[in-house]
Order: C-alpha cells, then sequence, then structure tokens
C-alpha cells in the first residue's frame, strides 16, 4: 500500500471522526420547538401584539416541554402568557394560567405577581394583597441568596420595588393607610428613586391626615345618637291602651 494511499485513508477516518464529534454538538445547540415557539411569543409580546403572543405561547405548552422543564424556564411561559391574557383584560384567564404555572413551581415571584395584578383588576384587593405578599418574600428570598459582594444581581430582585409599591396600592383602596405607607416606604428602601412609590407614599400620608379628624367626628356623631336612642328607649311612656286593658275594656 503506497504512502498516498495511506495518508488519503487516514484523513477520511480523521473526517468521518470529526462529524461524529461535531454533529451533536450542533444539534444540541438547535432549539426544540417549544423554545422556538416561545422565542416567537416573546417578539411578539415585546411588540404588543397579545394576541399572536397567546398563540405562541400555547403552541410552546402544546409541544415537547422536557427540555424547558429541565432548565426550569418552562415558568416563564405561563408567566408572560398571563401577562399578555391582563393586557387584554382577560383576568380570569389569566388566574387560570397562573395557577397552572404554580402547580409547577410556587416559587417563582413573577407568577404571583401577575396573579395579585389579576385579582386587583377583578377587585379581590385583600387576595391581591396576598399575592403580593407570597411575591415579595420570594423575591425577597433570591435577593438573601445572591451574593451581592460578588456584584450578582437578579430581575427579580430588581422588581422588589415594583411588588411592594403595587401592594401598598391595593392597600390604599382599603383604607388600610399606614400599612399602605410602610410598603411605600419599603419600596423606596429598595430603590429610593421608584416614582410611584414616592406618588403613592404621598396619596398615603394625606389620605391618612385626612382620615383622622373625620374619624374622630364619626365617633362622637355615633356616641350622641347612641346616648338619644338610649334615652328615648328608656325615658318615653307608652301610649294607650294595651291588648290587655283593651280587651278588659271591651268586658
Amino acid at each position: 500500500m503506497s504512502m498516498q494511499f495511506r495518508k488519503l485513508i487516514s484523513c477520511i477516518c480523521l473526517f468521518a471522526a470529526l462529524c461524529i464529534l461535531i454533529q451533536p454538538v450542533a444539534a444540541a445547540s438547535t432549539p426544540d420547538e417549544a423554545t422556538t415557539n416561545y422565542n416567537l411569543a416573546e417578539i411578539k409580546l415585546s411588540q404588543g401584539e397579545f394576541e399572536q403572543a397567546i398563540y405562541y405561547f400555547d403552541q410552546a405548552l402544546a409541544a415537547n416541554t422536557t427540555m424547558m422543564e429541565k432548565t426550569g424556564t418552562i415558568v416563564y411561559i405561563y408567566s408572560d402568557k398571563a401577562y399578555a391574557l391582563i393586557q387584554l383584560e382577560r383576568y380570569n384567564d389569566a388566574l387560570t394560567t397562573l395557577d397552572q404555572g404554580l402547580a409547577i413551581d410556587n416559587t417563582y415571584p413573577l407568577l404571583w405577581y401577575n396573579k395579585g395584578v389579576a385579582l386587583y383588576k377583578l377587585g379581590k384587593t385583600q387576595d391581591a394583597v396576598n399575592a403580593y405578599d407570597k411575591a415579595i418574600l420570594r423575591a425577597t428570598s433570591i435577593k438573601e441568596s445572591l451574593n451581592k459582594t460578588a456584584g450578582e444581581t437578579d430581575s427579580l430582585v430588581d422588581s422588589l420595588p415594583k411588588y411592594l409599591t403595587n401592594k401598598g396600592d391595593a392597600l390604599l383602596d382599603m383604607g388600610r393607610y399606614q400599612d399602605a405607607i410602610t410598603a411605600y416606604k419599603q419600596a423606596l428602601n429598595e430603590d429610593p428613586g421608584y416614582t410611584r412609590a414616592t406618588d403613592g407614599l404621598a396619596r398615603a400620608q394625606q389620605k391618612s391626615s385626612d382620615f383622622s379628624p373625620v374619624m374622630i367626628i364619626a365617633v362622637i356623631a355615633l356616641i350622641v345618637v347612641g346616648c338619644g336612642a338610649a334615652y328615648f328607649v328608656l325615658k318615653k311612656k307608652p301610649s294607650g291602651d294595651s291588648a290587655a286593658e283593651r280587651k278588659g275594656k271591651k268586658k
């Protein structure tokens, strides 16, 4: 066998080996169907095309989501689909989607936050506060687990001021002004420049100062009315005949 022929055989073998090694890497780097549809949904979501976004989120969920489940990214589908539904004012559908996501992973703060938003929009204010509390608790847990000295950050932690401010808004609507003030102050502690929290705090403080004199007047009024009613009941003498007396007179 000639030297050139041996070299040719060696080159062919080397090329075949490279193909075997490289092909799986290329295949692994190709997004699966669920991820592809999720990426399309995110594009539509960023463009404000919410109906189209929901369509692609559903396509992603209908595909094989094994890879997304392994990486923990499947909750993004539920959270972002719910966001699109909220934008379309389909709040009950959003809650259904969020509960499906929470059944998979109830530690993801954004699922709880979006649930709070949907509940608030439906007028279920106390339930919204409870959901916001869970979002805050889980985001705070993530914050504590991060090594801040190494400069680590997380978008969920950066959203803490928003979670706290939304909680403050709900409490403000319920007339729980002091609790609202606390929530807004906690938001500003996370981000002193967060305008929504600053505005909310000012509203809550104003409401709180207006509320106290009104409550005092209301309490005084109730006392006066109560005393008057009691005096009327105790001092008022019966007029006319009783039923027994009327029967006696007829005899």
